[in-house]
């Protein structure tokens, strides 16, 4: 999972706040980043879900990060989230 940044964006202060180098994800593929766009303190929440039964603990896992971010930020959340046929429904 990566975040790519145009060099035309007036962005400084960026910072990846998750995961931290010593974690790993076993939930879905999301990434956390904290920058200034614009002068506007924003986090960048990349997350692309697991297929299958771990899809539903990706999605409760993106909700607990969001959650937990400083309310003051702006938020922007590019994702993929996976629509499949689930063949036990």
């Amino acid at each position: 999972m990566a975040i790519f940044f145009s060099n035309k964006i007036p962005i400084s202060n960026a910072r990846r706040t998750y995961p931290k180098p010593h974690q790993t994800m076993s939930c879905g593929r999301i990434i956390v980043v904290i920058a200034n766009l614009y002068g506007r303190p924003t986090h960048i929440v990349g997350f692309h879900a697991n297929c299958g039964i771990g899809h539903a603990r990706s999605i409760e896992r993106l909700t607990q990060i969001i959650e937990d971010l400083p309310v003051v930020h702006e938020i922007i959340l590019p994702s993929d989230h996976n629509r499949y046929i689930n063949p036990a429904l």
